[in-house]
């Protein structure tokens, strides 16, 4: 926690397990077993209870109850004298039989979630990407990503953004990446924001292909790093990643793998140099809607990589 802002004055479990930085602010309190990712501040007075986890770039407002303990309803009684006397009442731990009482082990906080003060959230939930809580509410049910809640219980009010913008979103996982990497982004305006986004993970992809491509062996020679089948799974988590379809994904380095096959391509570095040219259909993916269903992508696949044989590879 060396680059955290810790107030003097909260109480931290010994076990909370920080990803650098974080601000926690005046007379928080965070109980055992939860995490707090990186860019997230909680607020003075709020309390993060047992097993609750916090995403990063969340923002938590003052005085607020995240991962709180309900009561049994349907019992005889909703005092904790028949499951939890230890605690509340030790003198008469062994005066009646104690009952086991099942409770959600975890509560999440997405990321890029703005929680409101006072709000108070049921253990077990879990708020989604982005979601916004508003202040007073009373959350017991998950919260979808992106939503905006309020009430008492908290009801959807409405989605921050539409339904194409949120599964963008949700595929590109902005908070992912490197905070440099965001340095020029436009907040401010939704759609440049989720287009630069994007090709800053498609230069992202490039780079993992340039650097296969030229790697070398001890004697200089050019050699790839991994077998044919290790570079596509990571050329295909890269484009997921980039918020390519997963299926799509597949279905696009299946095609390719076939056109090395057909043309005999037998040597890997070979393979290599041809999976980092044809990562210009990346491009095409991202660029052109017109090449949005699979079965067009994978035809135009065919004709680049045809183009490409006609040169050296």
């Amino acid at each position: 926690m060396n680059e955290s802002k810790i107030s003097n004055y909260a109480k931290i479990a010994k076990d909370l397990e920080v990803e650098d930085p974080v601000t926690i602010y005046g007379s928080a309190v965070i109980k055992n077993e939860c995490s707090i990712k990186s860019f997230s501040f909680i607020n003075s007075g709020t309390t993060l209870f047992r097993g609750t986890k916090v995403g990063r770039y969340c923002s938590i407002g003052k005085n607020c109850e995240i991962g709180t303990v309900d009561h049994p309803i349907d019992w005889l009684s909703t005092s904790p004298f028949s499951y939890n006397m230890k605690v509340h009442f030790p003198k008469y731990e062994n005066v009646v039989n104690q009952k086991k009482l099942d409770r959600p082990k975890e509560t999440y906080i997405g990321n890029d979630v703005w929680i409101g003060s006072l709000v108070i959230i049921k253990r077990g939930v879990t708020i989604g990407d982005g979601a916004v809580v508003a202040g007073g509410a009373v959350v017991t049910k998950d919260v979808p990503p992106y939503a905006i809640v309020g009430g008492i219980p908290a009801k959807i009010i409405k989605y921050r953004f539409d339904k194409e913008t949120i599964k963008q979103l949700l595929k590109l996982k902005w908070w992912e990446l490197d905070i440099k990497l965001l340095k020029d982004v436009d907040f401010d305006d939704i759609k440049k924001a989720v287009k630069q986004i994007k090709q800053i993970k498609l230069d992202s992809i490039k780079s993992v292909l340039e650097h296969i491509g030229n790697a070398k062996d001890e004697s200089g020679s050019r050699k790839p790093p991994m077998s044919f089948d290790e570079l596509s799974e990571i050329i295909s988590l890269q484009l997921i990643e980039a918020g390519i379809d997963e299926d799509l994904a597949k279905e696009i380095l299946e095609a390719n793998k076939k056109m090395c096959l057909e043309y005999n391509l037998n040597d890997e570095y070979d393979q290599v140099i041809l999976y980092h040219k044809i990562s210009a259909i990346v491009n095409v993916i991202e660029t052109d809607r017109n090449y949005k269903k699979s079965k067009k992508i994978t035809n135009q696949s065919h004709k680049i990589i045809q183009k490409i044989l006609q040169t050296k590879l």
